[in-house]
């Protein structure tokens, strides 16, 4: 017998046996819409989209699948042309690490500015590990701020990314800063030397194999992709081309002391 985890007003539950789930459609606890996944599933889905486990009296069954040939587009978010919407079963891990740099770029530059003008003597190396441990806490919190607001960050809007829970409600600030706690411990080890890059790599291996990282899928959060045009692709490679810019530009200052 199947096990299955649902959502029911944004908590998580399960598991719980597919005997037991069924009737709590008639009851009305659960509905075709309500979100669930197994472990034979790659990412969660609507219950309507699995074939048997609606009963048949509630409404009809879905039709069968089509052929890739045919299948149209998924679309993952309402408001937006299928042309525009990229399948939630492609996780993107690639897009969701740039857009995550650029956060971290935009922040390094209004945290750590007023921080050297007011101590200049924490641009000595000696201090630059400390320093990006430091700086992380704290956006911990503007990154909730932002993702209960908007659903999204500077970096995850330009490479069009957004993130809700999967019931498509938003986030709360709670919801979002137990995220956000869970990605820099599990996913950025802290941002630790040698330590994060070991994170790095389990978050995306098992980003690639299930479709989905650990801290999305215990929030029960959705996290959906829309294709990335040249424009904004453009713009991101200006964004680090500028950043390296500055960074030799910095270098060649303290070297020759301009």
């Amino acid at each position: 017998m199947r096990q299955w985890y649902y959502t029911h007003e944004g908590q998580q539950y399960g598991p719980i046996a597919e005997s037991d789930l069924v009737p709590m459609f008639e009851s009305g606890q659960v509905t075709p819409d309500t979100m669930v996944w197994n472990e034979e599933l790659e990412n969660w889905v609507s219950a309507r989209d699995v074939i048997g486990l609606v009963p048949a009296t509630f409404e009809p069954l879905p039709l069968p699948p089509q052929s890739p040939a045919s299948q149209p587009q998924t679309i993952v978010s309402s408001g937006h042309s299928t042309n525009d919407i990229t399948s939630v079963n492609q996780p993107r891990p690639w897009v969701r690490m740039w857009a995550r740099t650029i956060d971290m770029l935009f922040w390094g530059f209004i945290a750590l500015g007023p921080l050297y003008f007011l101590f200049p003597a924490l641009q000595d190396e000696e201090y630059e590990n400390l320093i990006a441990i430091i700086i992380l806490i704290p956006y911990m919190f503007v990154e909730a701020a932002m993702l209960s607001a908007w659903g999204t960050t500077p970096g995850k809007a330009l490479l069009k990314i957004q993130l809700c829970k999967c019931d498509g409600s938003k986030l709360s600030y709670a919801d979002a800063l137990n995220r956000a706690i869970k990605v820099w411990f599990r996913g950025m080890a802290m941002n630790i030397p040698i330590a994060n890059i070991v994170t790095y790599i389990i978050a995306y291996c098992r980003l690639e194999k299930k479709g989905v990282t650990s801290w999305d899928e215990q929030g029960a959060f959705k996290v959906t992709h829309q294709t990335v045009g040249a424009g904004r692709a453009i713009i991101v490679i200006l964004i680090f081309v500028a950043v390296l810019a500055l960074a030799v530009f910095g270098e060649l200052a303290a070297e020759y002391g301009y």
